[in-house]
């Protein structure tokens, strides 16, 4: 199975939910999702953002350092729209406004993780799915505005 998935919660005191899951092993240069991707998105990513109004996700893709920069760089961008547009269609039918981000690093990771150009890493062939039971929008102007009154500013 090429899926890793990790949840963290407290509901004891009433901390949000956040699942992690990692859907690697994409063919070599696609965007194709796999079975085992699409099993987890329909039994797990779906019903836990239709499950509440205020969930909301984000998705982050990758590519390995095999080929040019540039051509991983859209094949990231192409398995990240992959997850998206499978998520928001039927039968799943996940509004489209609880994608709160998404971004596309090419094959960086690999790069920061000190790989060569040239090195295959299926764990890098890759869409990060996080799955937030709170809206982040609200989260993240919350902290923007209490930033903004730390530093006197009040609007």
């Amino acid at each position: 199975m090429a899926v890793l998935e990790n949840r963290a919660t407290n509901p004891l005191n009433n901390k949000p939910i956040v699942i992690f899951g990692h859907l690697f092993d994409f063919r070599i240069g696609s965007a194709i999702l796999r079975d085992d991707h699409r099993e987890w998105l329909e039994s797990v990513a779906a019903p836990f953002l239709n499950g509440s109004p205020e969930a909301t996700f984000l998705l982050h893709g990758f590519a390995s350092r095999s080929g040019a920069a540039n051509v991983n760089q859209r094949i990231s961008e192409q398995r990240v729209d992959s997850v998206l547009t499978f998520l928001t269609s039927q039968p799943q039918g996940v509004a489209a406004e609880k994608n709160v981000a998404n971004e596309a690093v090419g094959e960086s990771a690999g790069e920061l993780a000190g790989q060569r150009d040239g090195t295959e890493d299926s764990l890098l062939r890759a869409v990060t799915v996080e799955l937030w039971s709170i809206d982040l929008r609200t989260v993240t102007r919350g902290i923007r505005n209490l930033k903004r009154r730390q530093a006197g500013r009040f609007f």
